[in-house]
């Protein structure tokens, strides 16, 4: 089911008191059953904007080739691996469609990561 980010102005359910900027992301059908949705949780509901946010990955896909000179040892592998991690963190809200290479310690490419849907 398509998910949709929604930011508006709002307050909690049964909340008293002023609103404040809410983003909520719900999944729905199409873009006015996802502002209903809002109403499950908030109230006060005020200048919603909707985005529907892109398809999750369903799958990640990493491969890397071995033999070069910075590339023959596990502790080779473990580098590349963290590396991979920590640019995915930094970089990455990981959707389907997704990928970047791996490079070893040197900066040469040894291989990449992708993602899709799985199908």
């Amino acid at each position: 089911m398509p998910r949709y980010e929604i930011k508006f102005i709002g307050r909690a359910l049964g909340a008293i008191g002023i609103t404040y900027p809410i983003t909520a992301v719900v999944e729905a059908e199409g873009e006015e059953q996802a502002r209903l949705k809002l109403y499950d949780e908030y109230d006060c509901v005020v200048g919603a904007k909707v985005r529907r946010l892109p398809e999750k990955a369903e799958r990640f896909t990493l491969t890397i080739q071995l033999g070069n000179d910075a590339m023959q040892t596990w502790g080779d592998i473990a580098n590349a691996l963290r590396d991979t991690a920590r640019r995915i963190e930094i970089d990455h809200d990981v959707e389907s469609g997704d990928s970047a290479p791996i490079h070893d310690l040197n900066g040469n490419r040894v291989g990449k990561w992708h993602t899709d849907n799985g199908a």
